[in-house]
C-alpha cells in the first residue's frame, strides 16, 4: 500500500494580462506548495508588469514565459501550459483569483483519496454564490477554477472560443473517459474566489 504521506503534486497554470492582483494571487498561493509542484504564468503577448512581480519574487517554483499577443481569454496559453506541464494534476488559476489558504493541500488529499479521478471542488464567484449548488456538470454552473484533473497523457482536452472555453476544456476532458461526466467527484470544500476585490483588479474578465 503506498504512503499516504506520497501525496501528488500539481501544476497551476495561470495566464496573465500583467494586473497588480498577480502578485495578491500568488502570495497567496505560492506558500503553499512543495517540491515537485509549479505555477506556469504566461503573458499574453510582452507583460513587463507580470514579468517584474514574478522577478521580485523570485521563487523557484514559479516558471514565466511571453506568448505572442493574441487576447482570447488566455486559453491558447492554458493549451501552451498544459503541454508543458510536469505536475500530477492540472489546476487553473486566473490572475486575478484568489486561493484559500489549504486549497493545494485540499487538492493533494483529496487527489489522493480519489486517484485517477477528475475533481470538482466549490468556489465562491462574484462574492456572493458558491459553486456548485447541485453536483452536475452543466455550462454556468461549473467553472475552470475548481475543475483538477489528472496529468495523463489521452486524458486532457483543450481550451477552444471564448466564454465558454473553461466548460469546453472540462467536456473535452471528460469526454476522454469512457464514464464521461460520471467520472467526476464532486467536493464541498472551497479551493478559490472568483476575482479579486483589490486596486486593478475588480471584475477583470477580460482574460
Amino acid at each position: 500500500m503506498p504512503d499516504i504521506l506520497q501525496l501528488p503534486s500539481v501544476t497551476i497554470i495561470t495566464p496573465t494580462i500583467g494586473r497588480d492582483s498577480l502578485k495578491v494571487m500568488l502570495n497567496g498561493l505560492l506558500p503553499q506548495l512543495n517540491q515537485g509542484d509549479e505555477v506556469l504564468i504566461i503573458g499574453d503577448g510582452p507583460q513587463p508588469n507580470a514579468k517584474k512581480i514574478v522577478d521580485e519574487l523570485a521563487s523557484p517554483f514559479i516558471t514565466y514565459w511571453e506568448s505572442p499577443l493574441i487576447r482570447n481569454y488566455g486559453n491558447p496559453q492554458r493549451n501552451e501550459a498544459i503541454s508543458r506541464s510536469k505536475g500530477d494534476y492540472l489546476m487553473f488559476v486566473d490572475d486575478d483569483d484568489t486561493v484559500e489558504s489549504n486549497a493545494i493541500d485540499v487538492v493533494k488529499h483529496s487527489a489522493k483519496l480519489y486517484p485517477g479521478v477528475p475533481l470538482m471542488f466549490k468556489m465562491l464567484h462574484d462574492g456572493y454564490r458558491i459553486l456548485w449548488d447541485t453536483p452536475q456538470v452543466a455550462y454556468g454552473h461549473v467553472s475552470g477554477q475548481m475543475f483538477v484533473t489528472p496529468n495523463v497523457k489521452g486524458k486532457v482536452g483543450a481550451w477552444s472560443g471564448k466564454y465558454g472555453a473553461d466548460f469546453d476544456f472540462m467536456m473535452s476532458t471528460l469526454a476522454l473517459y469512457p464514464e464521461g461526466t460520471a467520472i467526476v467527484k464532486f467536493l464541498e470544500d472551497i479551493i478559490t474566489i472568483q476575482g479579486f476585490a483589490g486596486p486593478n483588479g475588480a471584475g477583470g474578465r477580460e482574460m
